[in-house]
């Protein structure tokens, strides 16, 4: 199905970039995005065409990825190649290097960009600081993307560890938001981030991406990348601050075992306590401080690559968090 996939999309390509193809309701990239409706479907703009570029080369490398787990090099190959001629002619095409965007400057598109691993190593916190900028200042913190995008961009905060960003616009109350939908008495997420449009769903599976935050995130139950089906993952609490979020306590049926974490922040302090399953490792990340790291009661130092190794039972960790 993956190999098939690709092969169509190559099909649609010409000179390394993915061509308008299908009907009217066809090659839609974002969908939703607030004041969608008003300003009509993009599906024939630039935008669009930039967006599913950089989609494109996401499902390129990822198929690669998946491609060399398997053993199959010579397809894991193929698909890095063109992953890489892609992404120099969607940078080539559509970065704005004085304003370090891409296409229409859109949230959808600098994620999607960042995510596909589109931009050069040399220009990409340039890059990513031009979409923290679009979040925290030009949308005052909030949202603005739709389905697709949002899928995409909160993947690449949950990857890069930015739970603030993530909370700042999951934590809004105003439009647009999740927040806004509970404050005009939303009971189910909305087809539209806009209250009572005509055709408007008020129970929809439109904006779920949040939901893997709570475990990856609030959580802080992450995949080990090197170590498929969870017989090695991280655990690392959120960076956010005690205002911000003061605990959380989860479950997780991984495909190994069940994962458990409960954390709490409180007058600086982290407490956490981790239950790992049997025949299992994790390795514990927390944020760079100088406090002393207790675990199980003894003063230990960090003991593993990226921080502390967690052999398969509950641990109760103690720190100084900055």
């Amino acid at each position: 199905m993956i190999k098939g996939w690709l092969d169509f999309l190559d099909t649609q390509t010409k000179d390394d970039l993915l061509t308008r193809f299908g009907g009217p309701w066809d090659f839609l990239g974002d969908w939703l995005w607030p004041n969608a409706t008003a300003e009509g479907m993009d599906n024939n703009k630039p935008q669009a065409l930039c967006f599913n570029n950089s989609y494109r080369v996401f499902n390129l490398r990822t198929a690669a990825k998946i491609a060399r787990m398997l053993n199959r090099t010579a397809d894991a190959e193929r698909w890095e190649r063109q992953a890489d001629a892609s992404a120099k002619a969607i940078h080539a095409k559509y970065y704005n290097a004085a304003d370090h965007n891409y296409a229409d400057g859109s949230m959808s598109n600098l994620a999607a960009a960042l995510l596909a691993g589109v931009p050069p190593a040399n220009e990409r916190k340039a890059i990513f600081d031009k979409l923290e900028n679009e979040i925290l200042i030009k949308r005052n913190g909030h949202i603005h993307v739709g389905i697709t995008g949002g899928a995409l961009l909160f993947k690449l905060l949950r990857d890069e560890g930015r739970d603030d960003l993530i909370y700042s616009m999951t934590s809004q109350t105003t439009y647009p938001g999740w927040g806004y939908m509970k404050a005009n008495n939303a009971t189910t997420i909305w087809e539209m981030w806009e209250k009572d449009l005509p055709g408007h769903s008020l129970l929809h599976s439109s904006y779920l991406y949040p939901g893997a935050w709570y475990i990856d995130g609030v959580a802080g139950i992450k995949r080990d990348p090197d170590h498929p089906g969870f017989r090695h993952f991280i655990i690392r609490p959120p960076h956010l601050n005690e205002i911000q979020m003061q605990w959380a306590e989860a479950s997780f049926d991984s495909p190994s075992g069940i994962i458990k974490t409960h954390w709490q922040r409180q007058a600086g302090r982290l407490s956490m306590r981790v239950t790992i399953p049997p025949n299992c490792t994790a390795t514990l990340q927390l944020a760079s401080n100088n406090g002393a790291v207790k675990i199980n009661g003894k003063l230990v130092s960090a003991n593993t690559k990226g921080g502390y190794r967690l052999v398969a039972g509950t641990h109760q960790i103690n720190t100084v968090m900055p």
